[in-house]
């Protein structure tokens, strides 16, 4: 009768092991699948981000008129300055991208 129980109790915690088992599978499977759309949605996130600085950059490169050489050093200095800065952007995403995929 000892020993039954004894079997009894090794066969139930087999069973709730293998249930704690399927359940830690389960979750990997489900943060797998969120990681996943998290990618996608980064990626969505840089295409539109892409697209509104392509449509940025076309309105910035229309003709412009100037009254004066130094109105249009200044419009254009003010337009470099602008360009750095989302290319320094750029490079500092590029950096996070790469370290966030070789973690």
């Amino acid at each position: 009768e000892d020993l039954r129980r004894k079997l009894a109790a090794m066969e139930e915690q087999l069973v709730i092991g293998g249930e704690i088992a399927n359940n830690a599978a389960k979750h990997e499977a489900a943060l797998r699948l969120a990681n996943q759309e998290l990618i996608a949605k980064r990626e969505a996130e840089l295409a539109l981000t892409r697209k509104l600085n392509e449509h940025e950059e076309e309105k910035f490169n229309l003709e412009e008129k100037y009254s004066s050489l130094t109105d249009e050093v200044a419009s254009k200095t003010k337009k470099l300055k602008k360009l750095y800065h989302k290319y320094q952007q750029a490079k500092a995403e590029i950096k996070d991208l790469e370290h966030e995929f070789l973690v």
